[in-house]
C-alpha cells in the first residue's frame, strides 16, 4: 500500500540491509533501542506484509535482528562524526 502512494517498490533482497540501515539511522537520530524497535513494529503493523502480532514488537524475528545489529553498529562508534577532521 504504502509504495503505491509514493511510487516504489519493496525488493525483498534488500530487506535485511534495509532494516540494519533503520537501527543504525535511528541510532544516529538518538533514539534508544527500544523507541527503535517500537517504531518498527508499529510501521510493520501499518505497512508490512511480515509484521508479526505475535512477537515482540510484533516484527519479524529476522527484521528485528537486523535492526538490533544495525543500532549495535552505531553504538560502536564507527559513524561517530568526531572521528573524521
Amino acid at each position: 500500500m504504502f509504495g503505491h502512494i509514493f511510487g516504489f517498490a519493496q525488493k525483498p533482497q534488500f530487506r535485511n540491509v534495509s532494516n540494519v540501515n533503520v537501527g543504525l539511522f535511528a541510532h544516529q537520530a538518538g533514539m534508544t533501542l527500544e523507541e527503535t524497535l517500537k517504531e518498527a513494529g508499529e510501521y510493520a503493523r501499518h505497512f508490512s506484509s511480515n509484521a508479526r502480532p505475535d512477537q515482540p514488537y510484533g516484527l519479524d524475528p529476522r527484521a528485528a535482528e537486523f535492526i538490533v545489529a544495525g543500532y549495535n553498529i552505531g553504538k560502536s562508534g564507527v559513524f561517530d562524526r568526531r572521528a573524521f577532521p
